[in-house]
């Protein structure tokens, strides 16, 4: 008997488009997976024998991804990654099936999943891709499949895929100044096209609308260059790009000014969004779920005016929009405002020759103009409304100018060698010439002194030298130190050893240096040791000890 199948389609009414195929999960009850071509799948799963119990089998696993799907969704979870992680999940199965694992039970559902992961280590050392989309692939899969089965949880932590955490860079002062010309140049496009734009227009029955910015005449409606009446709603004519421009123009306002990231800000809904008048600042509240509470941030002072100004445009010129970015479409009204819009504002401005700077980065550098303007990392942190350890790690900006402005005001307020005339420690190194400890719990270093050679090592005062005589003379110390060593027969721990890890601690960081000429420095005074030549300050010693 044959029997119609379930569909196998995510349905919600957050999906912006529904038929696209990335919502279909009847590949997954194919037996070829996401290779199957949409024929042969309608054909095969479409309709199926009663008795076809692998193909029921595979629509009981579909079914139970597609629920999860929708309940993400459902739940308030992102649906363009949802839609990623389908994806994922297709080309799983794919393997799956390629490599005959069998039922879809826990037990075949792990170990698919770590093969695959070692099927994705392979290509990532072949370079085939990179590491890190190798890592986000098993994860996006083993994470959405751990709700699917709750006796699965599988952690990517078991693989050998590992996440990399990309250092960041400091910034020259050139590069610096280069990234925030390009932001200024956005920001104050933007803000011409909102003060220069005459909503008035919109309904004046003439196209094209164009306006002054940049110094220079930007057309809104696009492509349309001669005069035309038009006797029609702004809704139904090119008018409507030019009311999207306006608002798209308005979000970089308002993601630069209240430092809010791009997807919070267009889920923003004018009938739930409070805003609180305290003067000369707006207070506004929304729930945010990854905080798991209210966030408090505030529409500045200099941004107050203008944003009152663009409330005032949407209460007459989209009354009907529950957003409050909401986008403009011809003949059909409004809607929420997605990532698309914003790809669409990248080619309007770089026919205008402005450079381009993403949401994300725009808000990034508004967060670190106020960290600079604030000089405090916490205070930037909370009016972006997340920790400081988040700021540091995703959002700062390391600055090669700040940096040296710091390490000179920490060194002119704490270096004791500014205090008096330097001396020479016995390592021919700079030195005040008074010892002081530094803290030690296990309280093993020597105490520091000026007259033996160990002094120097538990001494807060003491500093490197970056020059050969330096490294020629840690080895020829450390070299010393050996000799002696040898010369006590003992299981005990030997003072001597302290200095040789000590000297090594300080050879590792002339050896893994990325100036070549520390290595070769490292490498030279090697070589003198094995030759006999020994630093004129240890030589004598050494001489003594071997002799």
């Amino acid at each position: 008997m044959v029997i119609k199948s379930r569909d196998l389609r995510v349905k919600h009414k957050r999906i912006s488009n529904p038929n696209s195929s990335k919502w279909d999960l009847s590949p997954i009850a194919f037996e070829r997976g996401s290779k199957a071509s949409s024929k042969e799948i309608i054909l095969k799963t479409r309709y199926y024998q009663d008795d076809d119990s692998v193909i029921h089998h595979k629509m009981e696993t579909a079914s139970l991804l597609k629920y999860h799907a929708e309940t993400l969704i459902d739940s308030g979870s992102s649906v363009t990654s949802v839609g990623g992680a389908l994806n994922d999940i297709k080309r799983f199965f794919s393997y799956f099936y390629e490599n005959q694992y069998g039922i879809h039970n826990v037990e075949n559902i792990r170990q698919a999943i770590f093969d695959y992961s070692e099927h994705q280590f392979a290509r990532a050392s072949l370079r085939k891709i990179k590491h890190q989309s190798a890592y986000q692939l098993i994860g996006s899969i083993s994470h959405f499949l751990n709700g699917v089965f709750e006796d699965l949880q599988f952690e990517i932590g078991q693989t050998r895929l590992k996440k990399e955490s990309k250092p960041l860079r400091a910034l020259s002062r050139e590069a610096d100044k280069v990234i925030l010309s390009e932001a200024h140049r956005l920001a104050k496009f933007c803000f011409d096209i909102t003060q220069n734009f005459d909503p008035s227009m919109l309904r004046s029955g003439y196209l094209p609308i164009i306006i002054q910015a940049n110094n220079q005449e930007i057309n809104l409606t696009l492509g349309r260059k001669k005069l035309l009446k038009v006797d029609a709603d702004f809704k139904q004519t090119s008018a409507y790009l030019a009311f999207n421009l306006r608002v798209t123009a308005e979000v970089f306002m308002f993601l630069g000014m209240t430092v809010q990231n791009q997807a919070p800000a267009y889920n923003l809904k004018r009938s739930t969004f409070a805003y609180k008048s305290l003067g000369d600042t707006y207070e506004v509240r929304e729930y945010k779920n990854r905080r798991g509470g209210d966030v408090l941030f505030k529409i500045p002072r200099p941004y107050k005016f203008y944003f009152e100004k663009y409330l005032s445009f949407l209460d007459e010129y989209a009354p009907d929009s529950e957003w409050l970015f909401p986008h403009l479409e011809k003949f059909k009204g409004f809607r929420k405002r997605t990532d698309i819009e914003t790809s669409k504002f990248k080619r309007f401005c770089l026919r205008y020759k402005i450079p381009w700077v993403k949401p994300s980065a725009f808000r990034k550098i508004g967060e670190n103009i106020l960290m600079r303007l604030a000089s405090d990392e916490k205070t930037a942190s909370d009016y972006a409304n997340h920790a400081v350890s988040t700021f540091r790690q995703h959002y700062e900006f390391p600055s090669l100018q700040r940096a040296m402005i710091e390490i000179g005001r920490f060194w002119n307020g704490n270096d004791p060698l500014t205090h008096g005339k330097p001396k020479v420690s016995l390592f021919n190194s700079p030195c005040n010439g008074i010892p002081l400890s530094i803290d030690d719990e296990k309280h093993d270093l020597p105490k520091p002194d000026c007259i033996t050679p160990t002094g120097c090592i538990g001494c807060k005062h003491y500093r490197d030298e970056d020059s050969f005589e330096y490294v020629w003379g840690l080895y020829s110390f450390k070299f010393l130190k050996i000799i002696e060593s040898s010369s006590h027969h003992t299981k005990q721990h030997k003072p001597s050893t302290i200095a040789i890890e000590w000297v090594n601690l300080k050879m590792s960081w002339f050896e893994n240096s990325e100036n070549t000429q520390h290595q070769e420095w490292v490498e030279e005074a090697a070589m003198k040791i094995e030759e006999g030549d020994y630093h004129p300050t240890w030589s004598r010693k050494i001489e003594k000890f071997k002799g």
